[in-house]
């Protein structure tokens, strides 16, 4: 029965339409970044989960083991008051079904200005700085 008026409320309130919508506008917005950042490599997925690979900038090959990308920019995310998914050489976004194009801008914004700074970072040669080794 839960499950059934789950179904019925995304039908009767769009929520699935709105995910195409706003998937839409973050991954066009995502690709950007990937393009944009030496350091970023694929982006894969699909609706509103996405996940940034990051690469060696010097090699497109995969980072060293001590060079945690994904883990620098879901700390600087988080600074800036965006909660990222990451694993040392990833990001996810996994934001609410029910976002809105404000939010997918602001989004997209605080996770570029991330792996920007962690762009920064690597290409200039010092490495990403680390609050702790991982997590948040």
């Amino acid at each position: 029965a839960c499950g059934l008026a789950v179904i019925r409320y995304f039908e009767s309130h769009g929520v699935l339409d709105n995910v195409r919508e706003r998937g839409a506008e973050l991954e066009l917005r995502l690709r950007a970044i990937a393009e944009r950042y030496p350091v970023a490599g694929s982006l894969r997925g699909r609706g509103l989960l996405y996940c940034l690979d990051f690469v060696d900038p010097a090699t497109g090959g995969p980072l060293p083991a001590d060079q945690p990308v994904g883990t620098a920019v879901q700390q600087a995310a988080r600074r800036r008051g965006l909660l990222v998914r990451a694993s040392p050489h990833n990001a996810t976004l996994a934001p609410p079904l029910v976002l809105t194009a404000a939010d997918v801008t602001e989004i997209a914004d605080i996770f570029e200005e991330s792996v920007a700074e962690a762009n920064e970072q690597v290409v200039s040669g010092g490495g990403v700085n680390l609050d702790v080794a991982f997590g948040l």
